[in-house]
């Protein structure tokens, strides 16, 4: 075939073929496109910290903060639980206050009434609370107040809250003073503390309300909220509630520090013991309770192997498994909390967001390696 018949055969060929060619021009456009739109989405599907077990579902940080903006509670609800109060108490500024769990010092002051509570492992198989407080109540005792510890400010932080504390981890009192929180620690603040002769230091050191909102004043802090608030729901009615709840266990380490949430039908609320006794409030002799307990699974190590006193850190960034107790019913899901600032969110396996009791909330923060039953 000489070179005039091959071009005007290829010609031919060509016009045959256009249409063809504009066919598979806008699948190979299309199919690019559905490719990238696949890498998105399961980027964002996938994002977060990677836990054991692989990694960890949920939303995406874009679409969590986005979200954040949208949540708005109705007018009279108290943003840290939920509860109906008048408008102007809605949104105080949660004041977080560390508090110690050792045996000999049980039991502590002021928890009871706390909106929010995290319990943690410190070192050496121990835990401790960090009780957020953010409503008008005059509680006369907090305590004993303890150190600071590196997890814990991210916790504060989510909540933009006052870190209450006496000293720390060195590294911790580092951080705390380059995120610029509003902290109040009693080394510097002595004012704001009383140390009770009933114990020897470091475990007898308290607090109270009215101390607090003193310091609010002096260090100029306006007492108003600022953070997003979780979404709350009305509780079951008593017909709708189960009638055989299992006990929550959660075993941190020794017997000492295991904890049981009894779930009490009738008021559809958790009781809480400690060391296998009733976990009760030194200032009324009430029973520590909650609407809603979590077991938040996180993974902790210890963060300086040259550290003599064994200080952990935790994954609080990123995600993991969640289970999510209320209504006498469990909730198995995830959390996600996609930087220091962001509110940790909890989520069901199909990605709906976790509906709370108006309550109290407990947060038990447990490592993937033990044991917790319900």
């Amino acid at each position: 075939m000489n070179k005039k018949n091959f071009f005007r055969q290829f010609i031919v060929v060509l016009k045959k073929s256009r249409k063809h060619q504009i066919i598979f021009g806008a699948a190979t456009f299309l199919l690019i496109g559905l490719i990238f739109l696949s890498i998105f989405y399961f980027r964002g599907f996938l994002i977060g910290a990677r836990g054991q077990g692989g990694a960890i579902t949920g939303k995406s940080e874009k679409e969590n903060t986005q979200q954040d903006q949208k949540y708005v509670l109705p007018k009279g609800t108290r943003l840290i639980d939920g509860m109906p109060v008048p408008e102007e108490e809605a949104n105080r500024l949660p004041i977080g206050v560390m508090i110690e769990n050792l045996a000999t010092v049980r039991p502590q002051s002021g928890l009871s009434e706390a909106n929010l509570v995290y319990e943690a492992l410190a070192e050496g198989g121990i835990t401790r609370f960090l009780a957020f407080f953010a409503d008008d109540k005059d509680i006369p005792e907090i305590g004993p107040v303890r150190s600071a510890r590196v997890y814990y400010l991210d916790w504060a932080s989510e909540l933009s809250a006052v870190y209450i504390h006496c000293g720390g981890d060195p590294y911790a009192l580092k951080l705390a003073r380059e995120y610029g929180m509003k902290g109040l620690d009693q080394m510097y603040n002595g004012n704001f503390f009383w140390r009770s002769s009933t114990a020897l230091a470091p475990h007898n050191l308290f607090t109270k309300t009215t101390l607090l909102k003193q310091a609010l004043q002096a260090k100029g802090w306006k007492n108003e909220g600022d953070f997003q608030p979780w979404l709350f729901k009305k509780e079951k009615k008593l017909n709708a509630r189960p009638t055989d709840v299992q006990d929550i266990v959660i075993n941190f380490s020794t017997s000492s520090y295991q904890v049981i949430w009894k779930y009490d039908r009738e008021n559809n609320q958790y009781l809480r013991y400690n060391g296998g006794f009733k976990h009760l409030d030194k200032n009324s002799d009430a029973e520590i309770t909650a609407k809603n307990v979590i077991v938040q699974y996180m993974v902790a190590k210890i963060k300086d192997p040259g550290d003599i006193k064994g200080r952990l850190g935790m994954h609080t960034i990123g995600g993991d498994k969640a289970l999510i107790f209320h209504d006498g019913e469990v909730i198995q899901g995830i959390w996600k909390k996609a930087s220091r600032q962001e509110r940790t969110r909890f989520y069901d396996n199909e990605g709906k967001e976790i509906e709370f009791n108006p309550g109290t909330t407990w947060i038990e923060v447990v490592p993937p390696e033990k044991t917790v039953s319900y």
